[in-house]
């Protein structure tokens, strides 16, 4: 049983970082080339839900995905991800809504948990983020007349990664047991 804990414990911190890493150099990169922070917002669902349900349905642990999103908004503090640097509210940002996630797909590891879960891991990110910029002051006006839109592209993003995450699931759950 304990090189089970470990194992799922060194899962989860693989997909975190890989999360980060993924957000350094796709979301971050486009950011600074942009101007604006609308484009890897919809992206990056994609490879959040990817790493994060991927991580749900191999280990087949409560609290693997969870702990993820953990690390990868901790790793994200000092960076313009998720939000503007040294924002703390990071971590509540990315863990609440893959808590969720995670015991969605715990409760139904199946294709359906993973759309339910694709949703419930990319529109609350958005949804928390504007209201914390509003809680804070953080100018957000510019994204106002463009959320409607913004939110269907990221469940699309979102559920298209969970998909994708589903089918890695099933290829890497035999070799994890």
């Amino acid at each position: 049983m304990k090189v089970r804990k470990t194992k799922v414990f060194s899962l989860a911190i693989l997909s975190g970082v890989l999360a980060f890493i993924s957000g350094f150099t796709v979301a971050l990169p486009m950011a600074e080339i942009s101007g604006v922070a609308i484009l890897p917002g919809i992206i990056m669902p994609f490879l959040i839900n990817l790493f994060f349900i991927s991580t749900a349905l191999i280990s087949r642990s409560i609290g693997s995905a969870t702990f993820a999103s953990f690390l990868y908004g901790f790793l994200s503090i000092p960076f313009p991800i998720l939000g503007p640097p040294g924002f703390i509210f990071k971590i509540a940002i990315i863990t609440i809504p893959t808590f969720f996630l995670d015991v969605v797909i715990w409760l139904r590891p199946s294709i359906y948990g993973c759309l339910v879960g694709g949703l419930l891991g990319s529109i609350p990110v958005n949804v928390l983020m504007i209201a914390l910029f509003a809680l804070f002051g953080i100018p957000f006006d510019f994204m106002l007349p463009l959320l409607l839109p913004i939110e269907l592209l990221v469940a699309i993003s979102g559920t298209s990664g969970a998909l994708v995450a589903w089918k890695i699931g099933k290829v890497f759950t035999r070799f994890y047991e």
